[in-house]
This record gives structure tokens, sequence and C-alpha cells, in this order.
């Protein structure tokens, strides 16, 4: 059993069952790290509200992240956002727009901002039930002055996940990150671009500095595409059972439970608890 002081937990497909709850073990396992001293923090592609309501259900006092990495808050304060400027959403959007694909914008407010319902658009309202207050829908995303946006995504399908993966980089160079999420609910693929600076690992290294703690100290627990970065730079990188090959393949443990069978709770019992 290694030293791990923080424990970093993904939310869907990994903390959240198929139905998006925190189950009753997965809580009370999560309750005993903290009785242990061990900061458990929720960190996931989400947006703050999101991120913030499940760690309010677990009773965490440390700091989330949400929105991959471009947002940790605590209390009610943003400890850390990083956005991205006018001219780089320009000319993300335009470049998306040429590929055929009609981005989300989603700002620090947590508003969202789209222009056409194009593909896989029913999954992004979906997503965002009960949120229609804050999706806004603009006759022409090229012509707004954008300000504190954090992240832009395309709902598509694997094909295209690959494509974009392909030809972005090509196109827009290395001053974005992109990632990937796969939701096997709703049968799509939400791919995002975010500030170079934006990832779950980055979070974490900030997070540590915080603490004063160091990345062997880490447990990281996560299931998909966006999860990878976390897992391979934390001191024990963890895939759950149910989660994706490639994240399989490179964690340094698989659960033998799915998140529908507590994984979480497994991976506390097995490795953080004394």
């Amino acid at each position: 059993m290694g030293n791990y002081k923080l424990l970093a937990l993904d939310l869907d497909g990994t903390l959240l069952d198929s139905s998006e709850r925190i189950s009753a073990v997965n809580l009370r396992s999560v309750r005993r790290a903290r009785e242990e001293g061990v900061r458990v923090v929720v960190i996931t592609g989400r947006s703050t509200p999101a991120a913030g309501a499940f760690t309010k259900t677990l009773g965490l006092p440390d700091p989330f992240v949400a929105y991959n990495g471009a947002v940790i808050q605590q209390d009610g304060r943003v400890l850390r956002s990083i956005t991205l400027d006018h001219p780089t959403v320009h000319k993300t959007v335009r470049t998306l727009q040429e590929l055929r694909h009609e981005p989300v914008l989603y700002d620090t407010r947590d508003r969202r901002y789209y222009q056409e319902e194009g593909g896989l658009h029913h999954g992004f309202l979906s997503l965002s039930r009960g949120l229609e207050h804050t999706i806004n829908r603009v006759q022409d995303l090229l012509s707004v002055r954008w300000r504190d946006i954090v992240r832009m995504s395309v709902f598509t399908v694997e094909e295209e996940v690959r494509r974009l993966e392909r030809d972005l980089p090509l196109r827009l160079g290395a001053s974005l990150r992109t990632t990937y999420t796969f939701f096997p609910l709703g049968g799509f693929w939400i791919y995002e671009i975010l500030d170079a600076g934006s990832s779950k690992s980055g979070a974490l290294q900030y997070l540590c500095r915080m603490f004063g703690l160091d990345r062997s100290q880490v447990a990281a627990v996560g299931d998909n595409g966006n999860d990878l970065d976390m897992i391979t730079w934390a001191g024990l990188g963890v895939a759950m059972r149910n989660g994706m090959q490639d994240i399989r393949e490179q964690a340094d443990y698989v659960t033998e439970r799915t998140n529908d069978q507590h994984g979480v709770a497994e991976v506390i019992e097995r490795f953080i608890l004394p």
C-alpha cells in the first residue's frame, strides 16, 4: 500500500454509476479516506456547477477541478482558470466550421454558446438538461468578440474524433490541447479543445504545490480519454474495469469492479485505507 495523500476521482464512468449517482458504498469509502486524512478531489470534464454539486454531496472541503483542468474552485472562489484568447477562439471556430463541425463554446460563467445544431448536438442538449438558461444560440460565432472561453467542444462520432486528432494540430499548431470522451449511454463522443495549459495532470500539479505534496503521493482514478494524462502522471494511476482499452493498458492498476460495482471503493480499500 502506498503513502497516498491525495485521491483524484473522475466522475462519469468512475465515481458515478450508469445512472449518474454516487453509490452508498462509494460514498462510505470516500468518507473513510477523508477520516484517514487523505485529500479527495473531484476532477472532471463537467462544468463547475456540476462538479461542485457532487463535491457537496461527498462533503469534501478540498478544491475541485472542472472543465478537464481549466478551472479549479473551492468554496465558491476560483483558484485558477485558464482561458482561450479571442484570436485563438476565432481561428479555431473557423477551422472547425471548415471541417464541417459546429462547436459549442463554454465560458467561465458556465454559459454555453452555439450557432447551429449540427452533427450530434442532441447529445449536447441532452447533457444540458435543466440548464437551458445557460445555453445561448448565436447567429454567427465568428461575429462575437469572445472573452473567458475555457473550452470548445464538438459532439461527434469516433471516426471524426480520429480525423480531428490528425488534422486540427496541423492547422492550429501547439497552442491548444485536445482530448476526447466517449459517452456510451448516448453513443456519442465529445472532442474538446482547451488551452495547452489546461489538463487534469496540470491541475493536480497545481494542487500538489498548494498542499505541499509530491506526485508520488497522488492516486488518480479514471476511465476515459480525458483521464489519460493524470493516470500516467500520478504516483498511482488507476483505470476502471469499464474504461477504454488504451486507458487500461497504460494504468498502473485496473479495478476488478466496474463503476456500477463500486470500483472506487475497491481502490480506496486496496490502496488508501490502512
